[in-house]
């Protein structure tokens, strides 16, 4: 994810070192030399055996169009190009085709070969920069034009793209002062079809660009022969949406989902999304669209975002690399619980993305709420509730073996024989079972000692464990207060807590201390990188969300698996009944 959120930000700001120190010979390439080199990359990527392949790469570095731009560099560049600094040079690579250069990389002979590679990579990126920026000025006149005509942007999209959309609702409201409504397919058909006019925008956003139920919504925007703007932000750019059923289309530039869940996807979502409301803003600013005072404080705001925006990738690998023995720590304690709730106050959109996480990948229940929402009704499952996970089961068995030895012990004690004995086993299985079950075939003497060993309580007390609540905050004063006041009356009422927030030592002594009534309070807290800024942790409560499912998962597969479960679809990559692509009715 740092990898593809740096290709995401290099695409919005223009180049990338690389590209700034190259881009002056690469502008001096004649039409027929650029030409030829293109016409050889094509026919390169046609090919599918190594041996040609790597025939045909020599022969491209060795055209005398390629070596006389190798010549043209000079060695403290060509040094720099080909040692670089800290990265390695396979993340050097920035452009679409980064995949297959580092593909390349075993081919190359020798230190021209491995500049050549590079100035390939510079010479496409050019041009994608090139192609983006243009998409990126259709999206922003478009969205203008909407917001002067007054119309509505909608932005329409199933899954983990809805929940990106639903983080975009927080940039555009907070950078460009721009309302945009996500909404589901369906929802959208429900509440909107019949009330679009000419002017308004439909965004449509897709990992596969080929889900059935989105194409439906843009098929039947088409129909109506209305004058609504179409644009789509999609991971494969040769898909229908993109391809067919689009005005302006933009890329995630995130390379392959291999895995079922969408993770690397999710997050260029909402790193596109955030770059998109920062050109935005930029837009309205130039064409005038906000008033005196309200245009000094989107520009201050716009500078201080746009210079954060570079240090984006960076914020998510210090993140993993922070944050990872807490995660193990939370995820040991959650992994087999039945069911959990997320709770974020203002970053729902995070909240609902991490539960669809666990869900699909755990396959333990989760919810994702708003924070203040929770106490209208879900808090009810605090405290003694009747959803019973593996852990609750092992307890009850506990009990009840501990309650069959005391009643085998005082049966004998008693000089009962074994078919008493049995009777007594067999009745108070049964009322474990069977809740409100009269042992009728018991004896006075029988039904005294089962009396005594079978106390209802003792189940009772077995499954009366705290509920596990997931909180998650940005570092804003008022919403850390929000989190505190909500974390301090849920816990008293049976709940374990996790929180996912900034250091703070208000809310860090809200989440640690015990509550007098609950002797096995526990907590967990995991510290975020500090920014100061709630925007920057949508991405990095992202990333620990991600991390924790992807824990979770791999622990509850373990413990099934020793369990003998078989078929269990427990799994990080491709649990049961999760399709790749949803491309059907």
């Amino acid at each position: 994810q740092e990898s593809t959120v740096r290709k995401v930000v290099t695409a919005f700001t223009g180049q990338s070192a690389a590209a700034k120190a190259l881009s002056p010979f690469l502008d001096g390439v004649t039409l027929d030399d650029r030409s030829g080199i293109s016409e050889q990359l094509d026919n390169l990527r046609d090919e599918y055996e190594d041996t040609v392949i790597r025939e045909k790469f020599h022969q491209l570095v060795d055209s005398p169009a390629k070596q006389r731009l190798i010549q043209s560099i000079p060695t403290d560049i060509f040094q720099k190009g080909v040692k670089g600094t800290n990265e390695s040079l396979s993340e050097r690579f920035v452009s679409t085709e980064s995949g297959f250069f580092v593909d390349l990389l075993p081919m190359c002979r020798d230190e021209k070969d491995i500049m050549a590679l590079r100035l390939l990579d510079v010479m496409l990126s050019q041009s994608e920069v090139r192609d983006f920026s243009a998409s990126i000025e259709g999206f922003t006149d478009a969205c203008v034009s909407t917001v002067q005509t007054g119309g509505r942007l909608f932005v329409v999209c199933c899954g983990s793209s809805y929940n990106a959309a639903k983080a975009a609702t927080l940039f555009f409201n907070e950078i460009a002062r721009t309302e945009i409504v996500p909404v589901l397919p369906g929802e959208f058909r429900g509440q909107y079809s019949r009330s679009l006019k000419d002017g308004d925008l439909i965004i449509a956003i897709s990992q596969s660009g080929e889900t059935k139920d989105l194409i439906d919504v843009l098929n039947s925007v088409i129909a109506s022969k209305l004058n609504i703007a179409r644009v789509a932000i999609v991971n494969n750019i040769n898909s229908t949406l993109a391809q067919e059923k689009c005005d302006v289309v933009i890329p995630l530039r995130c390379g392959p989902e291999t895995a079922v869940p969408a993770t690397k996807s999710f997050m260029n979502q909402m790193a596109v999304l955030y770059c998109l409301s920062l050109k935005l803003a930029e837009k309205k600013l130039g064409r005038g669209l906000f008033d005196r005072g309200e245009s000094a404080e989107v520009s201050a705001n716009l500078a201080v975002r746009a210079e954060k925006l570079s240090y984006l990738p960076e914020l998510i690998r210090e993140t993993v690399e922070n944050t990872e023995d807490a995660v193990e720590d939370a995820a040991q304690r959650l992994f087999l619980k039945p069911s959990i709730h997320i709770l974020a106050t203002r970053i729902n959109a995070v909240a609902k993305e991490g539960a669809l996480k666990i869900r699909e990948v755990v396959l333990n229940h989760t919810e994702g709420f708003e924070g203040s929402e929770f106490k209208h009704g879900p808090n009810t499952i605090l405290g003694f509730n009747t959803l019973y996970g593996p852990t609750d089961l092992e307890r009850i068995l506990r009990v009840v073996s501990s309650n069959l030895e005391k009643t085998v012990r005082d049966a004998t004690s008693a000089n009962l024989d074994g078919d008493a004995v049995s009777r007594l086993c067999q009745a108070l299985l049964d009322s474990v079972l069977s809740t409100g079950t009269t042992p009728f075939g018991l004896n006075a003497k029988e039904a005294e000692i089962l009396a005594k060993n079978n106390l209802a309580e003792d189940y009772i007390a077995a499954v009366d464990t705290n509920y596990p609540l997931i909180y998650i905050t940005g570092p804003d004063n008022l919403d850390v207060n929000l989190t505190i006041s909500a974390l301090n009356t849920h816990k008293i009422r049976g709940s374990m807590t996790v929180v996912i927030a900034e250091e703070n030592d208000a809310l860090r002594q809200a989440a640690t201390k015990p509550p007098a009534n609950n002797e096995e309070y526990q907590s967990v807290y995991i510290t975020l990188p500090r920014t100061h800024d709630t925007l920057m942790t949508v991405f990095s409560s992202t990333v620990v969300l991600q991390r924790l499912a992807l824990k979770m998962s791999k622990m509850k597969m373990a413990y099934l698996d020793r369990a003998g479960v078989r078929e269990h679809g427990v799994h990080p990559d491709v649990p049961k009944n999760v399709s790749k692509s949803i491309t059907v009715d």
